[in-house]
């Protein structure tokens, strides 16, 4: 029996490494939205390289490349974009859950 809570699991899905976590995420999309790495590391409170590297940690794992890098910004690739969609409605998703749940008691 695997004791680690389901979002801290790896895992591999037809080549693909599924531990992704909500910290990689919100770095990718706050990059996307920034089209920029330092913009985005100012928003979340963290250093750049910590951003760069989250974001490469996502690429790894993916084995995609998510976001485009000039000298000037970063913007989403074709498959960013896709992406970054989706990472819009998980984050919708969770916090509807949260809002749902947060309805019940700790007695119920």
């Amino acid at each position: 029996r695997n004791e680690r809570p389901i979002w801290k699991r790896t895992g591999n899905f037809m080549g693909i490494d599924t531990g992704i976590d909500f910290k990689e995420l919100k770095c990718f999309a706050s990059v996307v939205e920034n089209n920029s790495f330092s913009r985005a590391a100012k928003q979340l409170d963290l250093s750049q390289p910590t951003v760069s590297n989250h974001i490469a940690n996502l690429e790894r794992k993916l084995g995609i490349c998510l976001v485009v890098r000039t000298t000037k910004k970063a913007y989403a690739s074709d498959a960013g974009k896709v992406y970054y969609r989706y990472i819009k409605d998980i984050f919708r998703l969770r916090q509807n859950a949260i809002e749902q749940i947060t309805r019940y008691s700790a007695d119920d």
